[in-house]
């Protein structure tokens, strides 16, 4: 059984580590900043993730992806990665293209990639029944995307706080719940 409790009665022992090993966030630090208003929880949020953020020169990822299989190529690409990985800073390239990413490719990249995965079409997403302009997931997502379709889920989810971390836009908004 689950239940919620008062941030101060939590017991999860859950802790984000920095770079070098120190207790960066712990369960007590999340439950204060959910009492900050809104921009406070922004700058904290930021603060937090600019120090989380691997250097540039302690490490990157090249991402290739092809835009006939943007999806099947980033979702393996990304799914590979290490919790490490996913703190570096991500360069695109889209094979068979020129380009370099000075950040343009990876806007381009994550604008293309949620509007896939949120489209409806798709199966894995609805939209509201109270606000057209978010999107909830489909209950029947496993019989309209019978392809494992957890994995997109956990894909989607690594992709969207990949955007938070670098603070890009997508273009899927959820429902809040």
């Amino acid at each position: 059984r689950v239940s919620l409790v008062t941030p101060e009665k939590g017991v999860v022992d859950s802790k984000i580590k920095s770079a070098n090993g120190t207790d960066l966030v712990t369960f007590q630090d999340i439950a204060t900043a959910q009492n900050k208003n809104y921009e406070d929880k922004i700058q904290w949020f930021q603060d937090t993730c600019a120090q989380l953020c691997v250097e540039w020169n302690e490490g990157h990822m090249r991402m290739n992806v092809r835009r006939d299989y943007l999806l099947s190529d980033s979702m393996e690409a990304v799914m590979s990665l290490s919790r490490k990985d996913l703190r570096k800073v991500w360069r695109f390239e889209f094979i068979g293209e020129a380009g370099i990413d000075a950040g343009g490719l990876a806007r381009e990249w994550f604008e293309l990639v949620t509007e896939e995965v949120f489209d409806p079409d798709m199966g894995l997403w609805q939209t509201s029944a109270t606000n057209q302009m978010c999107m909830q997931i489909n209950p029947a997502s496993e019989i309209s995307c019978p392809d494992d379709h957890l994995i997109y889920f956990r894909f989607i989810g690594r992709v969207m706080g990949k955007a938070m971390f670098d603070r890009q836009l997508v273009k899927g908004h959820m429902v809040k719940h």
